[in-house]
């Protein structure tokens, strides 16, 4: 047995070891990935990562075909295992824009929630507040919140409602004063913007500093970030992409519009600092505490409003963990790694970040998958959906079926 099938063989056994619902999948990828590397001995270790994910380029030109079931005008994937980065890029920026590049930026909605966790944690960790904390001690603006926590907050534990809508708002003092009146329905799992909306302004209420301070201070300049923005600078406002209100350099949430900026959304980023940050939330000590990583990847035992356990989410409650059922259940596939989560914004973006050991070895990597198709404007939309109408409409009178493009591809030692 040669080096290779051996370190297989110990890699297929901790897998199937940790996930043996998935053995017969995670044994097919292993014996397919043995199998390329034993038939091409002489090439590098880049071209033979390029051999085995030849299919998933393939995949993903679909995506860019304007017969594809929901348009997508550009889309940036990246990968990162160690010291070694892949980014596959493809189509545009808007529909009508500059061609997607390694410094697109996307506006990546809730994806921000766990920047905000991330940026909590770290407060809790040095004394600004505990997780027993009550919301109103420290924010007594929220005069009708009863005794909702941080913790309750970190783990999304409570639904809301509020006197009117915060994004139907005219004003942004009208939006502030809308977003106080949040009062506590019940006290359950539910995601929603509310939890890390509260959190951003109980963190900006005990440092004094803003939600951009505090972001640029506790991730973006300790991971040495180069295009991660709340407020995009004028030379970079030419890369934006992923939202409908590029034209006016806005994020696609309306409430993170209506505010200035939210804790739930509002952040954009590269695909190259967000395979940063979600590898760093992992194995990075001065991003995350190691009391708290677990939060990120274990399943969370919170109940929801019918009092059913949410298995597919992490113990904070934007991120997604591991499941028996995989993707009918949760954002990971069941041959994904443990010690792993994802998290996704509305705008169709998605980051991941995993560790695992081979034999001594410990071995850590994240992924992406930013698509952009909130950047289609109404009129565009409105002409797939015409189109879209057309093809029913045949199909149905004439049973004729509906009809069933190139990808970049940068790889690079980090």
């Amino acid at each position: 047995m040669s080096q290779l099938e051996s370190l297989g063989v110990l890699f297929s056994k901790k897998l199937i070891e940790e996930r043996p619902y998935a053995q017969e999948e995670i044994q097919k990828i292993i014996d397919e990935a043995i199998f390329v590397l034993e038939k091409n001995k002489d090439k590098s270790f880049l071209e033979l990562t390029k051999l085995m994910i030849e299919d998933t380029i393939k995949e993903f030109e679909k995506i860019s075909s304007k017969e594809y079931s929901v348009p997508v005008p550009g889309i940036s994937v990246g990968l990162n295992v160690n010291d070694t980065n892949i980014h596959l890029m493809d189509g545009k920026q808007t529909y009508n824009g500059k061609e997607i590049t390694q410094n697109s930026l996307f506006d990546i909605a809730s994806m921000t929630k766990l920047y905000t966790a991330i940026i909590s944690y770290q407060l809790i960790h040095q004394g600004y507040y505990r997780l027993e904390s009550k919301v109103r001690d420290i924010c007594p603006e929220f005069s009708n919140i009863g005794d909702l926590t941080i913790d309750d907050l970190m783990i999304f534990n409570a639904s809301f409602k509020t006197n009117g809508r915060v994004d139907d708002s005219k004003t942004q003092e009208e939006a502030k004063e809308r977003f106080y009146t949040l009062e506590v329905k019940s006290k359950n799992y539910e995601y929603n913007d509310f939890h890390t909306m509260i959190l951003k302004e109980i963190m900006e209420k005990v440092t004094k500093e803003t939600y951009e301070q505090l972001l640029d201070k506790y991730i973006v300049k300790p991971l040495n970030l180069k295009n991660t923005y709340l407020t995009v600078p004028d030379e970079k406002k030419e890369y934006i992409t992923g939202t409908a209100n590029h034209e006016i350099f806005l994020p696609n949430d309306p409430k993170a519009v209506i505010l200035g900026s939210g804790g739930h959304a509002g952040i954009f980023s590269s695909n190259n600092d967000i395979i940063t940050f979600s590898k760093n939330s992992l194995v990075n000590p001065s991003l995350l505490n190691s009391k708290f990583i677990h939060n990120l990847i274990v399943s969370s035992n919170c109940l929801d409003a019918k009092a059913n356990i949410v298995l597919n989410r992490g113990g904070f409650g934007s991120t997604y963990v591991n499941h028996p059922q995989g993707l009918d259940k949760t954002f990971l596939d069941k041959t994904f790694f443990s010690e792993g989560f994802a998290y996704q914004g509305s705008t169709r973006t998605q980051g991941m970040g995993f560790r695992y050991n081979v034999g001594d070895k410990t071995i850590s990597g994240a992924a992406t998958i930013l698509q952009n198709p909130a950047s289609t404007d109404f009129e565009l939309a409105k002409h797939f959906q015409e189109e879209i109408n057309a093809k029913t409409t045949r199909t149905a009178v004439t049973n004729i079926n509906k009809p069933k493009t190139n990808f970049s591809f940068a790889l690079a030692k980090s």
